[in-house]
């Protein structure tokens, strides 16, 4: 992650060590993947996610968590647009998403970008998750191209300046994209064949919550904590993974998450029911009450292929 490597030593260990990188990409890593503040009190804050009924939120989370596993999946790559009116939250969610490995606001990507920073960025972060801030921007006529390209897993061809075809950055990872309009709409509006590109978009229609769309102040507060609190959790998911071995989930004996310990059983139970040490997060901090209502695991097997898929989720 950044500048730190977590490998497998010889006992089975998951060791961390500094390490350097091209000039350009250390200058890039010490800016992006810095770490800060306590991770008790980052995982106890995630209690929110279930008391003010945030289930896009709880599940932009498990994306994020899951983004490392990509490259052992078959999956090069997969857009999933979170759409739907001011006051949804969509933007937290992503940076929430990016607090799991750095600094979320730099590594989430704002409205303007030029294709090249985009796809740069794609390569950067490998196996880590890229966030997307208003993609109603982005033209109709090139949404298809930019779900093409995502889910390919490497950038377009290029020559250097002797003609010879570059080595193209690659990558394994969610591409998660926030907009006020539905990309899959938008696709279809450029009256192009969209058939292919629907099959590589997840789309969730998100609703607004009273805690976003009431006032500003939930998010601006939100958005203070994780600017305090972030890069601590991606390790601790990592060392975890990389301890486990290929035995395990197929990794490496060595994983730089951006080129190319066990959780522990406290911390376990602290997201999955909000307890812990610390204390949970004031839902009086927020102005909302405890919700009981949560997303719940089915015994399908929902498996997303040959369509694309909206997900409707009514938050009221």
């Amino acid at each position: 992650i950044g500048d730190r490597l977590i490998r497998r030593d010889d006992s089975g260990s998951a060791v961390v060590e500094n390490i350097n990188l091209a000039s350009t990409s250390q200058k890039l890593g010490d800016k992006l993947f810095d770490v800060s503040g306590d991770l008790s009190k980052w995982v106890t804050y995630t209690s929110l996610i279930q008391k003010a009924n945030l289930p896009v939120h709880g599940f932009a989370l498990g994306v994020a968590f899951s983004a490392p596993l990509y490259q052992f999946s078959g999956l090069r790559g997969v857009v999933i647009s979170l759409y739907g009116p001011t006051g949804c939250g969509k933007s937290i969610a992503q940076l929430w998403m990016q607090s799991v490995y750095g600094v979320p606001d730099k590594l989430h990507f704002a409205a303007k970008y030029t294709q090249n920073a985009l796809f740069s960025r794609f390569g950067f972060y490998n196996n880590l998750p890229v966030t997307i801030d208003e993609t109603t921007m982005m033209a109709d006529k090139d949404v298809g191209d930019f779900c093409y390209w995502v889910t390919q897993g490497k950038d377009k061809a290029r020559l250097n300046k002797n003609s010879e075809e570059k080595d193209g950055k690659t990558w394994g990872l969610p591409c998660v994209t926030s907009s006020n309009r539905s990309l899959g709409s938008k696709m279809m509006t450029s009256g192009m064949d969209t058939d292919a590109q629907l099959a590589r978009l997840l789309e969730i229609n998100m609703h607004p919550v009273g805690i976003f769309s009431n006032s500003s102040d939930a998010g601006k507060k939100i958005y203070d904590f994780l600017s305090a609190n972030h890069g601590l959790a991606g390790e601790v998911i990592l060392k975890y993974l990389v301890e486990l071995g290929e035995e395990g989930c197929f990794f490496d004996r060595r994983v730089a998450a951006t080129h190319h310990g066990d959780l522990l059983a406290t911390e376990e139970e602290t997201i999955a029911g909000g307890a812990g040490g610390e204390p949970m997060a004031d839902e009086s901090f927020f102005g909302c009450e405890s919700e009981h209502e949560t997303l719940r695991p089915r015994r399908h097997d929902h498996r997303v292929g040959g369509v694309n898929v909206i997900v409707n989720v009514n938050l009221q």
